[in-house]
């Protein structure tokens, strides 16, 4: 019997490059700090290799049965790439199929603004959930859960907006290329265009909120803290890059995939000392994959989090339209709020005029961090007079 190489408590502490367990399994580390199980097998005369999974999704034990399995198939002579014996149109990739949809339909047909926003929303939203399916293997199911976890996440016009594009792409696989015999998407009610909310959280809300996640590094508190501090989406801050921060200057640039317009953000020391004390690995600041991908986990977050402070009926997107209300509170004028939240005016005027009131915007999330620590120190005042009566 050959003896394993490998043992679960020393898989993370590995050096970068690939590590063999026998049987055909190997442990790849990646400089990035990520890593996969990679299955190596032969038919014939060709040496293949396949990705199984990630210590996310499989642990030792279940990454050496998945080889004990994918090498039974190799016996008999299946490959396990294509255990089904589909067709090479058949055996495309949901990702492969994407990357064809964009090439040869979005940055052909739309405008530039269009295929921007298309792309974004295929790549952030419908890929990290099935682009690792083959098309013929997607099933409604895949596309109610993109669905399901978005609305869940309080990003409901997201949600419709994935569905819309993500309808498009698969109409297009069916009509132009006939890789499909059935639309999937058809069997999946579309979301319900979302009510107009004005939820506010109020100054208690808060206080219960910041206490949770002020000075947590986790990556979930570190969302939620850059939610409040920089009044930004979701989506924008969770898809953070290190390359898009100056901290010297302590400003972050976004890139608008609607305008193309770059949306410059001044962070306060606030939220510098947040980012500084980020360990700067991978691409991505707020991530659960040691910066490998963006930070996904909100629906996770977001019932830890009800669990935690029993905010009720409150979404993701709330902090945003409170952080607004609260610079507008501090007597701060409805112009600059709206260049702080990237809102961009379509009227002749601001044609001409092209002042982007940086400093001010600066000078708002200043105020706006100071009545953070207000409210913060309020709260724990309260808590500890309440503690001590109790007492």
């Amino acid at each position: 019997m050959v003896a394993q190489k490998l043992n679960a408590r020393g898989l993370r502490n590995l050096p970068v490059g690939d590590h063999a367990d026998g049987g055909g399994l190997w442990f790849r580390q990646l400089p990035s700090g990520g890593n996969s199980w990679v299955f190596q097998y032969a038919l014939g005369k060709r040496r293949l290799k396949l990705k199984i999974g990630d210590l996310s999704t499989l642990s030792l034990s279940e990454a050496r049965s998945k080889a004990v399995e994918l090498k039974s198939l190799v016996a008999q002579g299946v490959d396990p790439r294509n255990p089904k014996g589909l067709r090479e149109d058949q055996r495309l990739s949901v990702a492969e199929a994407i990357e064809l949809f964009l090439a040869e339909h979005t940055r052909v047909h739309l405008k530039p603004a269009s295929a921007r926003e298309q792309e974004r929303l295929l790549k952030t939203e419908f890929l990290p959930r099935a682009g690792s399916l083959q098309l013929a293997e997607l099933r409604p199911q895949h596309i109610s859960q993109m669905i399901d976890e978005i609305e869940r996440s309080g990003r409901g016009p997201t949600a419709l907006a994935a569905y819309r594009q993500t309808s498009k792409f698969l109409s297009w696989c069916l009509r132009r290329k006939h890789w499909l015999e059935v639309n999937p998407i058809l069997a999946v009610e579309p979301p319900k265009p979302p009510k107009a909310r004005s939820r506010v959280l109020s100054d208690t809300e808060l206080a219960s909120l910041l206490r949770h996640v002020t000075g947590q590094r986790r990556a979930s508190a570190v969302m939620v803290q850059l939610l409040l501090l920089t009044a930004q989406r979701l989506n924008d801050v969770c898809h953070m890059r290190w390359d898009d921060l100056d901290l010297e200057r302590g400003v972050w640039t976004i890139q608008d995939p609607k305008s193309g317009v770059p949306h410059l953000v001044p962070l306060s020391s606030t939220a510098l000392t947040i980012l500084r004390s980020q360990p700067k690995v991978g691409a991505y600041v707020v991530s659960g994959t040691h910066g490998e991908k963006p930070f996904s986990g909100h629906s996770k977050a977001k019932a830890n989090l009800d669990k935690a402070t029993g905010i009720p009926d409150w979404r993701f997107h709330d902090l945003r339209r409170t952080a607004a209300t609260l610079m507008r509170r501090e007597g701060i004028g409805r112009d600059v709020v709206s260049a702080v939240l990237g809102h961009t005016s379509q009227s002749v005027t601001m044609i001409y005029d092209r002042y982007n009131l940086h400093k001010e915007k600066a000078e708002a999330l200043h105020i706006l961090s100071s009545v953070y620590h207000g409210i913060l120190n309020q709260g724990l005042d309260k808590q500890l007079r309440t503690t001590a009566v109790s007492n």
